[in-house]
């Protein structure tokens, strides 16, 4: 959700501006939410347990003209609070360098992702 309290904003890019160099006075404010039942588990000692995923964000965006509108200058920030919820101890680590699962994957799960490699 968001609200623009002053000039409008386009919304025809899926991103904002960042700056209008004082062609316009922009104030808004925004927040955001998710929530999913369930979404992530958590194994210890072989017990397995669901947590939910909650997020939560709010932001505010300010472009302010700063003297003169000919001399193009204009006062912009930008302040955030998010909160991330995804369960008690919870790691995010992925990417190339992905450690992968510290459990053996079995030979059956090889076979299965790549196949063409799989010696039996």
């Amino acid at each position: 959700m968001e609200y623009q309290f002053l000039d409008s904003e386009s919304n025809l890019l899926p991103f904002k501006v960042g700056s209008y160099l004082g062609t316009k006075k922009v104030f808004n404010l925004g927040a955001g939410f998710y929530h999913q039942k369930d979404g992530t588990r958590t194994s210890v000692n072989s017990q397995i347990e669901k947590h939910d995923i909650a997020l939560f964000a709010i932001d505010a965006f300010a472009d302010l003209l700063l003297g003169n509108a000919k001399n193009k200058m204009a006062l912009s920030a930008y302040t955030g609070f998010y909160n991330y919820n995804f369960g008690p101890n919870y790691l995010r680590n992925l990417g190339i360098m992905n450690l992968a699962p510290m459990t053996p994957i079995s030979s059956e799960t090889k076979r299965l992702l790549v196949p063409e490699t799989f010696n039996q």
